[in-house]
């Protein structure tokens, strides 16, 4: 198992590499101004489909979706 570090938007994320991973954000609330990005497995890789992979904190709205963009380069997230 390798574990690799890459730059996204900024951040630097460290993650096992050859597993798809997604980023996601909760849906804004009134008055919200930091919307933390979460960052998870995809499909079950030994049992962590449900397991929080790692999770980004401080962004503004417009940030947190950059983030998201730039992270999951395609409609399933992004093979780390």
């Amino acid at each position: 198992m390798k574990i690799t570090t890459k730059k996204i938007n900024g951040c630097k994320v460290t993650l096992i590499a050859g597993v798809r991973y997604s980023a996601r954000r909760p849906a804004a609330a009134r008055g919200q101004k930091i919307f933390p990005v979460t960052i998870r497995p995809t499909c079950d890789f030994h049992g962590t489909e449900d397991a929080l992979a790692v999770r980004v904190e401080g962004l503004s709205y417009d940030g947190a979706n950059a983030f998201m963009k730039k992270f999951n380069d395609s409609e399933g997230g992004r093979v780390w």
